[in-house]
């Protein structure tokens, strides 16, 4: 699958071969002029949540916090078991 922004909300896609043009709108999509009712996913709303259940859990054992994008971890400037404070640093990640 492939995907190319024609202009904001209208993209063309080719999947297997095949062209579709796709028209995205609050909660709905346009493909090929017919609706399919869609749920879009906010990479950072995501991650957010990842994190906000994570803290729910702090204290009880190793916890996953998952990126909203690829990236490398360049830094982690505190030592493991470490207490810290809301906001500080725990991992620096470089992103493109």
């Amino acid at each position: 699958m492939s995907a190319r922004r024609l202009r904001p909300g209208l993209y063309s896609v080719l999947i297997d071969g095949r062209s579709y043009e796709v028209a995205l709108d609050e909660g709905a999509a346009f493909v090929d002029g017919g609706l399919v009712p869609i749920e879009i996913e906010d990479r950072l709303a995501r991650a957010l949540a990842s994190v906000a259940s994570a803290a729910g859990q702090a204290g009880h054992g190793p916890l996953t916090v998952t990126a909203p994008m690829p990236g490398r971890i360049v830094a982690v400037p505190v030592a493991a078991g470490t207490a810290v404070e809301r906001g500080e640093p725990v991992v620096v990640l470089e992103a493109m």
